[in-house]
């Protein structure tokens, strides 16, 4: 692992505190079912769910990268904003599981980090597009556990009608294992990659890599994160989920869990980060209205959709505060001014070498080259930017023309590019990182190979 910079430590420690919150609130997501089926006794259902919980956050990077380039602009953030959206989405996670009410740990994330990004960019931070989608899944996730686990439950019940209820009661107790971890799975694979997103723009913030996907000990750590949370376990919330909302029998836990884990696998493919609790709270409702409206309570479900309700723009303004704090009182956030102008030559051997003026408060520079002109891709960029999407070199370029020089504490701002071809024609930036850990991106500059020499005439 390399030196990080204590703002990009604060940025790591904050994130996996928020992870094992969300755990310790979310363990209720997985476990909830079955120890109100009372398959499973509240310790060993805890253990089962924090092993799965940190195997499900090794099933794919999509909802990371999701998080981390389709919410704001990665250009206009800073560690401080990343700091800033962990520590409200900290307060509030912590705040509701101690009183025992079921929230959204990606609103609360959401919420923080665009309260956090707003705070320091203004609005134009803010990718409207992905916001969109995350919000409308987010909304639309708990409808669909109400459906899917409500049609399920009875599909089972019309199948299994005439089954003497004690046999039925004993198969589906051992059936709700496999559901009640297919559930932790699925919480793992979603949950923890939230956090991952956030480790990993502030990697690429700090200079430390040129894309999104998530290192190893990212994975690994937030996995161990949210594990450990789910291991502790938010009681109060475990009795809301499982004993409040409604009576629950092992065919009423499995169909709950089953409807949910199958929602969660299809938006976890999808890359679109989704709330755990509104799905799972949105199955157990589903499956006790098939018995009629009077065996829920629906008191404590309107108390539940007001925390949801309330996470949002709570969670933005915790995250704007602390922003607003930590730059006005603490003055972490002074970037450096960029480097907008580069001189770029071939060397002796042919190589590609860049030299740019050294950068007040830069510590460290790193060197992208993220595109090789060609009139496809050319093209290709004109459309973008015809359609003002921002152009992100770790979003479009494939692995085997994108390559990232990074060059920490030089003496003389100068790289030489050894893996370029110069015969070729290709885009770079600069990135300076001052001490603090903040960045700034200079503009594009293009490296344009020489023209052949004309071959001399044939003498007569």
């Amino acid at each position: 692992m390399p030196e990080f910079s204590l703002l990009l430590w604060a940025v790591i420690i904050t994130a996996l505190i928020f992870d094992f919150v969300n755990g310790w609130n979310d363990s209720a997501n997985s476990i909830a079912t079955v120890v109100g089926t009372r398959v499973l006794s509240p310790l060993r259902a805890v253990l089962l769910a924090a092993a799965l919980n940190l195997v499900g956050s090794f099933m794919g990077q999509a909802v990371a990268q999701t998080v981390a380039g389709s919410i704001v602009d990665p250009d206009l953030v800073s560690h401080t904003v990343l700091i800033a959206a962990m520590g409200g989405a900290i307060i509030w996670a912590a705040a509701m599981t101690m009183i025992g009410m079921p929230i959204s740990g990606s609103h609360s994330l959401l919420g923080g980090f665009l309260g956090a990004a707003v705070a320091k960019a203004g609005i134009q931070v803010v990718f409207t597009g992905g916001v969109v989608t995350i919000l409308a899944a987010m909304l639309i996730s708990p409808i669909l556990g109400f459906v899917v686990a409500g049609l399920l439950y009875k599909v089972i019940a019309a199948l299994f009608a005439h089954r003497a209820p004690g046999p039925t009661g004993r198969l589906f107790g051992r059936l709700q294992l496999v559901s009640v971890s297919a559930m932790s799975l699925m919480h793992g694979a979603n949950d923890a990659q939230k956090v991952m997103g956030i480790i990993t723009l502030g990697l690429l913030l700090g200079g430390y890599q040129d894309t999104l996907d998530v290192p190893f000990w990212v994975v690994l750590a937030c996995g161990a994160a949210i594990s450990l949370g789910t291991a502790l376990g938010g009681w109060k919330v475990i009795k809301t989920l499982g004993h409040g909302l409604s009576r629950l029998k092992p065919v009423d836990g499995f169909a709950a869990e089953t409807g949910a884990s199958l929602i969660l696998l299809f938006v976890a493919k999808l890359g679109v980060p989704v709330s755990t609790t509104h799905t799972i709270t949105g199955s157990i409702l589903g499956v006790g209205a098939t018995r009629g409206l009077g065996a829920v309570r629906w008191g404590l479900g309107q108390k539940i959709l007001l925390a949801w309700i309330f996470t949002l723009p709570s969670t933005m303004a915790l995250g704007g505060g602390l922003y607003w704090t930590l730059w006005a009182a603490g003055g972490l956030d002074h970037e450096p001014p960029a480097p907008w102008k580069a001189q770029i030559e071939q060397t002796p051997d042919g190589a590609i070498a860049l030299q740019w003026p050294e950068v007040e408060g830069a510590e460290s520079y790193s060197v992208y080259r993220y595109r090789r002109i060609d009139p496809a891709a050319e093209a290709k960029h004109l459309e973008r930017r015809s359609k003002k999407k921002s152009y992100r070199f770790s979003k479009h370029v494939p692995k085997p023309e994108r390559d990232a020089l990074v060059a920490e504490g030089l003496s003389e701002a100068r790289c030489i590019d050894t893996r370029a071809d110069p015969t070729k024609h290709y885009i770079y930036r600069l990135r300076a990182v001052n001490a603090h850990g903040g960045s700034r991106l200079s503009e594009e500059f293009e490296y344009m190979a020489p023209e052949p020499e004309a071959a001399p005439p044939d003498e007569p």
